[in-house]
């Protein structure tokens, strides 16, 4: 079961502006947008546009990674319950969090991944960014890797992550 929870006043208080968990769709993400955009309609532009991209990189990011085939277990019971996603406003800040499962065995890539951006620099994030574009260009890929890239470069910050060990198979990962 899909559940969206929206609190129409968080945004003048410390809370949940919009929470969902269920199965990760092209519907899903494009509704999740649409009320991310409601949301955050009267919101200072570029603080809209910057939760805003970094929402799309997230659930882009989710839906082309996250783990909806077996990972070598049993059956995939993970299908119906594989995805989080949830806008808290802390007092000051947005913080986004996303959550869905990874096969173990890329586990280690994505961890790679993430502490590369977080290692770098505003300048090298934007170099890693145009590296992205030309290899994407390159191997003629659909997917171009440039979410951690995006999600660090847009927020400024470290990208918080956990992997939580879900069987020998499969985790899940929570990403702030």
């Amino acid at each position: 079961m899909n559940h969206y929870i929206v609190t129409e006043k968080a945004i003048l208080r410390e809370g949940t502006v919009l929470s969902y968990k269920g199965k990760m769709s092209v519907e899903v993400i494009n509704g999740l947008l649409s009320r991310i955009e409601k949301e955050f309609g009267n919101t200072d532009l570029k603080v809209r546009k910057r939760v805003f991209t970094i929402a799309t990189e997230s659930l882009q990011n989710s839906y082309h990674h996250a783990s909806t085939k077996n990972c070598g277990g049993a059956l995939n019971y993970m299908l119906d319950l594989n995805f989080t996603f949830e806008i808290k406003f802390m007092h000051d800040y947005y913080l986004i969090e996303i959550g869905n499962f990874v096969c173990n065995k890329t586990k280690d890539d994505i961890i790679d991944r993430i502490q590369s951006v977080n290692n770098a620099s505003l300048s090298e994030l934007r170099q890693m960014y145009i590296n992205q574009l030309i290899k994407r260009r390159s191997l003629n890929r659909n997917t171009a890797g440039l979410g951690f890239i995006e999600m660090a470069k847009r927020s400024k910050n470290r990208l918080d992550y956990q992997f939580i060990p879900h069987d020998e198979f499969s985790s899940f990962l929570q990403l702030k």
